[in-house]
């Protein structure tokens, strides 16, 4: 019983107004279906498209469906933990549990079931059983507290912090039963309701009253550990099985719903992680709290609206699905249709994981939107998990991570190269992929890395596969993937303040992965730096994306044979003008000429390898460098700074081993339409790679 988004108890609606529609269907091979889930007023058009060109409207219309009518639907947000069987009679009872709320809201629960329940109410602390309220004391934000409602014939007495702050009357029996609920409330219809945004810890449940001496001595310690014979306590310390398990003898397991955090230290651990060595499973002090999001929406959970079927003779390529309201408002639905069979010898990876990143607001209302670049709307914490299940509206960002790969199709099209295209999600399912293809290409912003996709393009390159990448800002961001969910974990922590980046206490210690159980944050933090692969690393970035300053590259190795076999290439200044733009890379080693030696400290190379700080990697050639002044410019430590990015062509040879062509920025694609030097110097790179190419 891992994560299961299709597991939803009443839960109290709310309803996103407006046009919205998404698909769960990353990839499709011809024969399959493609799923549109809709939400708005009236009826929706439907074409399908086969994209091409530049832009996602200059697409080609293949297919129209009839006309579906879109209904309203409700969403479902906050995260908490459903437990079924919740605590029926007792002679006396004790419910504690560590708190840090992270997010304001008039209530907010910590504990309840139909007898008793344990909440925030503002700042105060409340404590009820069988209609009998006590309350007290006062809750700060971002803070780790140790609440304790203490219920026995002789009264009620709340704790916090270990001392007592109310008492009171209560009942004379207590009689509950029925579905328990931690970090939430229920209305009295059952629904869930008055969501907690913040992190639980060690919730525990007694049959009998703790007195002041012991709860006090459990705070002291921030003992987050039962104080004794328990009827329920639940941890959160497991990547796969029971994720909310109660590890006493009654079996009241939880089941996480809308996907709550976990991987996230509790009161014993509130400072910084050592990011060289430190491994959660082997503190005894991390704690393992869940964090919960008020706000947390990871799939709408629509119900299909339309499909479209996949004819049998679709070409291999990235299409889209347009939708038209009666108000004339455009969606698309970005999807990549695959090969039936492997019919070329170049294999294309669409930048699936960028795109699901880049869709940070997906209603376009800022009270329902959040993702890798835009916080929660009650705390400001980016990255952790997002759904394929979600709608995107055609904001910027998520529309241009598809028209930064666009061009590179349309130019294989045109020079009749025949290519495969998958989703990178593709290649996670089915490793077995790459033994199929002797190139393997990806153009774009080909930024969120799996760490299996990294690890299985090095072997690749290892026994003479070849990678040719016109990407920039390549590698960067680790995640993870949770392919039966359709989820994404990314964890955009840092230890130095940087935009696009939480930089909070909330987050020290908290960048190791609940998927996979790896350190996060960067690629190269995480042991997998981009050069162990691709030869260099991320320089900053320019603003807009497409219509932001670009430059031409200055050639350095005119002598190159990409140069010059088996076609003469121009090498004049400026060679592929306009290829460098918006997110570059470069080498490792001017990288560290420009801006210095690295200070922090990060996990090793996960291959053994020592890091090439003070010479440059063999077999690694700078073909040629591009410099674009009043860029935003990152160090080896991601600090960032005003000055002058710069993006490298990069070639590496080794014997035995595949060629690696790295373009080094997101739009080098976008020029080879116009540029006919740098086409053929790609021609010249893909023929030795062993691919058939125009004379």
């Amino acid at each position: 019983m891992t994560d299961d988004l299709t597991f939803l108890p009443p839960h109290e609606s709310a309803w996103a107004p407006g046009f919205h529609a998404y698909s769960r269907c990353l990839s499709a091979k011809p024969g399959e279906w493609v799923d549109l889930h809709l939400s708005g007023e009236g009826p929706v058009g439907i074409e399908v498209l086969r994209l091409s060109g530049d832009k996602v409207a200059q697409g080609a219309v293949i297919a129209s469906l009839p006309p579906v009518e879109a209904k309203p639907q409700p969403i479902h947000r906050g995260s908490y933990v459903y437990v079924e069987r919740g605590l029926e009679r007792a002679a006396a009872l004790s419910a504690e549990v560590w708190c840090r709320p992270l997010g304001e809201a008039p209530q907010r629960g910590l504990f309840h079931q139909r007898g008793f329940g344990l909440w925030l109410e503002g700042e105060r602390l409340c404590f009820d059983v069988g209609g009998h309220r006590v309350s007290g004391g006062a809750v700060s934000l971002k803070e780790w507290h140790h609440a304790v409602g203490v219920w026995e014939t002789a009264g009620l007495r709340l704790y916090l912090d270990g001392q007592l702050v109310g008492e009171g009357e209560g009942p004379a029996a207590f009689a509950g039963g029925g579905p328990l609920r931690l970090g939430a409330l229920a209305d009295e219809e059952g629904r869930t309701c008055a969501l907690f945004t913040g992190d639980l810890c060690g919730p525990t449940l007694y049959e009998y009253a703790h007195n002041s001496e012991v709860i006090g001595a459990h705070f002291q310690a921030k003992d987050t550990e039962p104080a004794g014979p328990c009827a329920g306590h639940w941890k959160f310390d497991h990547h796969r099985g029971l994720p909310c398990r109660d590890v006493s003898v009654n079996g009241r397991h939880g089941k996480p719903v809308n996907y709550p955090i976990r991987m996230v230290p509790g009161p014993r651990c509130i400072g910084d992680s050592d990011w060289h060595n430190y491994d959660p499973a082997s503190d005894p002090n991390f704690g393992h709290a869940l964090r919960l999001m008020g706000d947390a929406l990871v799939d709408c959970r629509w119900p299909v609206a339309a499909q479209w079927q996949v004819p049998a003779e679709a070409q291999s390529g990235q299409y889209a699905i347009r939708l038209r309201d009666q108000a004339g408002q455009v969606r698309h639905v970005y999807f990549v249709v695959r090969p039936r069979h492997p019919r070329a010898r170049l294999m294309c990876l669409s930048t699936t994981n960028t795109r699901i990143a880049y869709n940070f607001r997906p209603f376009d209302n800022l009270e329902y939107d959040y993702g890798a670049y835009h916080p929660h709307p009650r705390y400001p914490i980016l990255g952790q998990l997002h759904g394929v299940g979600r709608p995107a509206t055609g904001e910027l960002w998520e529309r241009t991570t598809v028209e930064f790969e666009l061009p590179f199709y349309t130019w294989l099209d045109k020079h009749g190269i025949p290519y495969d295209l998958f989703s990178e999600w593709d290649l996670e399912a089915d490793p077995s992929l790459l033994d199929r293809y002797p190139v393997v290409a990806f153009a774009g912003h080909s930024e969120y890395w799996t760490a299996d996709h990294y690890q299985r393009l090095q072997r690749f390159v290892e026994r003479g596969g070849h990678i040719l990448s016109l990407s920039g800002n390549t590698a960067y961001w680790r995640v993870s993937l949770d392919m039966a969910n359709r989820v994404m974990e990314v964890r955009k922590h840092a230890r130095l303040p940087a935009a696009g980046i939480t930089f909070d206490p909330m987050v020290d210690a908290s960048h190791h992965h609940q998927l996979d159980g790896l350190p996060g944050a960067t690629m190269r933090e995480a042991g997998f730096p981009e050069w162990g692969l691709l030869g260099g690393m991320s320089n900053g970035w320019t603003t807009p994306p497409l219509d932001g300053p670009r430059a031409g590259y200055q050639v350095l190795a005119p002598q190159h044979w990409v140069f010059n076999a088996p076609r003469q290439v121009g090498a004049g200044f400026p060679f592929a003008d306009q290829a460098a733009g918006y997110e570059t890379d470069l080498s490792l080693q001017t990288l560290l000429e420009r801006c210095g030696q690295p200070a922090l400290a990060r996990y090793p190379d996960r291959s053994g390898r020592p890091e090439p700080l003070s010479a440059p990697i063999p077999g690694w050639a700078v073909l040629a460098r591009a410099l674009l002044p009043g860029s935003t410019v990152l160090d080896f430590d991601n600090r960032q700074y005003i000055g002058e990015m710069a993006s490298e062509m990069l070639l590496r040879e080794v014997g035995g081993e595949g060629l690696i062509f790295a373009a080094g920025s997101v739009l080098s694609s976008h020029v080879l339409g116009q540029n006919e030097g740098f086409s053929r110097m790609l021609f010249n790179i893909m023929e030795r790679m062993g691919l058939e190419v125009p004379a």
